[in-house]
């Protein structure tokens, strides 16, 4: 299985996903990561719900990335797909304690400053499981050129 990690989105995040779910769903079995309150017609994916709180709050996101483990575990998928600055913030952690492989499409990017910080380290993190990074972000990219599996807003 495919699992798909998304956060709330509207609009550009959510039409890619929803066309890589439409794609890959008629190849693979695929999943939909999702937070409760969210409904997109992913019919071909099996949806599963996890608590993903917006801005960042030190301990919902912990308790999130413990469920996001625990997913991993029981679902076991063959690729977890991370997309957006937030799902990274609680995926990457708990793919790398499942062992599960990552691809990260970063769609955004924190304009703030404690995202700035954090950044660094938590790409070490993930980095440690073979993350590799699709970059739509520009700016992501400029800050991890040369020390990460990245690909140029999808294209090599």
């Amino acid at each position: 299985m495919i699992l798909y990690l998304v956060r709330s989105a509207a609009g550009g995040m959510q039409r890619h996903v929803l066309a890589l779910l439409n794609h890959f769903g008629q190849r693979y079995p695929v999943g939909l990561a999702l937070p409760r309150g969210e409904n997109w017609a992913a019919e071909e994916a099996r949806n599963f719900r996890l608590s993903l709180s917006a801005g960042f709050s030190p301990g919902r996101d912990l308790l999130s990335c413990w469920r996001c483990y625990l997913l991993l575990r029981k679902v076991r998928p063959a690729l977890l797909h991370i997309h957006g600055f937030k799902t990274f913030l609680v995926g990457a952690p708990a793919a790398r304690l499942a062992g599960a492989p990552v691809l990260v499409t970063v769609h955004n990017f924190p304009a703030h400053q404690s995202g700035m910080i954090m950044l660094p380290p938590l790409s070490r993190l993930s980095a440690l499981a073979g993350a590799h990074y699709i970059a739509v972000s520009g700016v992501y990219e400029a800050l991890t050129a040369g020390s990460q599996k990245t690909k140029r807003r999808g294209m090599d």
